[in-house]
């Protein structure tokens, strides 16, 4: 936590303390208003998390409760709900909802942002009606938003295997933020492609004027020698030659942008197996597997159908804001509302791909677009 900054009306922690107490007294309000009215504040997940820990506490599984369809980890974490206090997982999850604001904060920091636009973004998810009445009806969104934030995190500091560690238990605890492997993995280094674009932007910058004033169409040849630090500190001062008519001859094949010649700029492939992508690799889908393997063996089959294949046949016609709400409604029990539940992928997978390889640079930008369309295309979208 930071102390107050002069040009800010509140310091950090006193911001992030307010926040936890307001959400403290949703929690109270819940309590009672739980107790006498016939609409029930708590969010009816809480008790079927609270249930399914009980199942674990008596040496059951937390499938023996129906409609349980997370990981076994978040029963476990609720377990002090039936020795401590019902209300335990509530105070939790606007525990860890205030967290994500620190973490906003944070990877904010670590990119250079301003006081204030840091305030102003922490603001925005503190504040936020959704999120804070989310997480005090005791919902558990808030502990995966917490743990692919604290991976963007470490992420961002360069801690690679820490934050590969985080993005496996993110998948584990809820399958769809595999939806963020290719940006990772894209991100730990520089990819050829990246590369390629900057050097086509370098070139750009540097041309001098008498190389700008050439015809429209004139060919430039790259010279692809120098290192990525040269380019991202930009000390290369000429690295755009022209190509005397003589020296370009048919053989050559340049490239659909006519930017640089092939022949002089070598795609080396065996960087996208470099060594920081094997260690994100490893340390992300050996914490996944590791996890899983640990709760099949002890639960079985019922933990995979659960907690994974569950949500990626669901088509849910009940207090779901999805593009494709009507169209499932109206083809329930059809062919078509099982045609189009696989073909709702379609359009996610297609922009997800666009968006990976585009804007993978900036990995924050790029989840929070990868997130948008997720959310924007998915089948089944609810207030969480």
């Amino acid at each position: 936590m930071e102390s107050q900054s002069p040009s800010l009306p509140l310091s950090f922690f006193t911001l992030f303390s307010l926040s936890w107490f307001g959400r403290l007294l949703l929690i109270l309000y819940g309590t009672w208003h739980d107790s006498t009215q016939e609409l029930q504040y708590t969010d009816i997940d809480y008790w079927v998390f609270s249930d399914a820990s009980l199942h674990v506490k008596e040496g059951g599984s937390p499938y023996d409760r129906d409609t349980y369809r997370y990981t076994p980890l978040l029963s476990w974490l609720l377990l002090p709900n039936h020795s401590l206090s019902i209300h335990y997982g509530k105070v939790l999850f606007i525990t860890l909802d205030v967290l994500v604001a620190w973490c906003i904060e944070r990877v904010l920091a670590m990119e250079g942002v301003s006081d204030r636009k840091r305030f102003f973004s922490c603001l925005v998810w503190l504040i936020n009606p959704v999120t804070a009445v989310v997480s005090s009806r005791g919902n558990a969104e808030s502990l995966l938003a917490l743990i692919m934030l604290s991976s963007l995190y470490m992420f961002v500091k360069g801690r690679v295997l820490l934050s590969g560690v985080l993005y496996g238990l993110a998948v584990h605890f809820k399958f769809y933020p595999i939806i963020h492997c290719l940006v990772f993995y894209l991100a730990v280094d520089r990819t050829p492609w990246s590369r390629a674009r900057d050097i086509f932007k370098v070139s750009n910058v540097h041309r001098t004027p008498e190389e700008k004033s050439h015809k429209k169409g004139k060919r430039f040849k790259i010279d692809s020698s120098f290192s990525e630090k040269d380019l991202r500190r930009n000390k290369i001062l000429n690295v755009v030659k022209t190509s005397n008519s003589s020296q370009v001859s048919s053989n050559n094949k340049t490239s659909w942008l006519g930017a640089w010649n092939i022949n002089k700029f070598t795609i080396h492939w065996g960087s996208l197996l470099s060594v920081k992508r094997i260690q994100f690799i490893f340390a992300s889908s050996g914490t996944f597997l590791i996890l899983g393997l640990l709760f099949y063996k002890l639960y079985g089959w019922d933990f995979i159908e659960e907690t994974y294949l569950y949500h990626v046949k669901r088509t849910d016609i009940k207090h779901n804001f999805s593009l494709y709400f009507y169209m499932l409604f109206v083809t329930q029990g059809t062919w078509l509302a099982s045609l189009l539940s696989k073909i709702a992928f379609i359009p996610q997978v297609i922009l997800l791909l666009i968006s990976s390889l585009w804007n993978h640079k900036d990995v924050s930008f790029c989840l929070f677009v990868q997130t948008f369309v997720f959310v924007t295309f998915n089948k089944v979208v609810t207030s969480q």
